[in-house]
């Protein structure tokens, strides 16, 4: 394996979110939509953390591969990185009270089409340097993920505060340290192109909303209370 200064990061987060997927799917899980977004943040965080490698493993080898073959995984890497914002869009969306539902699904399905088109055909230039380990992308490509980055973050404190009233505090307290998390590591890329931690962050915060919002046995605690309420109020009227 190629050891980059992020190797072990990358690791240590497959790890954790192995960990995670194991204890999370085999328990009960009340079959709701943000349930189910919630489960393909977790495998795709895992996919993630695994094309981060082998990234690492075809930059060390560009001259060598075929480059269809080095281009590919670094393509489905970016497109990674701007879906999982995608997702946590979705999950906001999932979370909230609104009838205009329909047109804002619509707006990102058009927004993410867009987005993956421009990241396959645009041109990727890609930073290789061997004797220090260093391998990072900076084409136009990446920089469409950087933008797409930044929408997604915004559309999300627009869509908050547009519901705030509506909406489970609790439930947006991750999306919000997402949103820090990336302009942290946005402004350290910027310093350092070759520390690209994204994927390690977005593990922390599938964890962070594991044990808040997402552990499958509060939920069915919170199911539980709700029955009894709603029974209690029956056996009152």
């Amino acid at each position: 394996m190629v050891l980059t200064k992020m190797t072990f990061a990358v690791l240590l987060s497959l790890i954790f979110v192995t960990s995670l997927s194991i204890i999370y799917f085999s328990k009960r899980r009340i079959d709701n939509e943000e349930n189910k977004i919630y489960q393909v943040l977790i495998l795709g965080n895992g996919f993630g953390l695994i094309l981060h490698i082998l990234c690492d493993i075809v930059s060390y080898y560009y001259d060598v591969l075929p480059k269809i073959v080095s281009t590919i995984p670094l393509k489905l890497l970016l497109i990674y990185y701007f879906s999982f914002g995608v997702l946590l869009l979705l999950y906001l969306m999932a979370i909230v009270k609104s009838n205009k539902k329909k047109y804002i699904y619509l707006a990102i399905d058009i927004s993410a089409l867009i987005s993956i088109l421009l990241i396959i055909f645009l041109p990727q230039n890609i930073v290789i340097n061997k004797e220090t380990l260093i391998f990072y992308t900076n084409g136009m490509d990446t920089k469409v993920v950087f933008v797409v980055s930044a929408v997604e973050i915004l559309v999300m404190y627009l869509i908050m505060a547009i519901n705030f009233k509506n909406v489970d505090k609790k439930k947006i307290l991750p999306l919000v340290i997402f949103s820090i998390l990336v302009g942290i590591s946005t402004a350290i890329q910027s310093r350092y192109p070759d520390i690209v931690f994204t994927d390690c962050m977005e593990t922390i915060v599938i964890l962070l909303m594991y044990f808040t919002i997402e552990n499958p046995d509060i939920k069915m605690v919170q199911q539980l209370e709700v029955a009894r309420e709603q029974a209690d109020k029956a056996n009152r009227a």
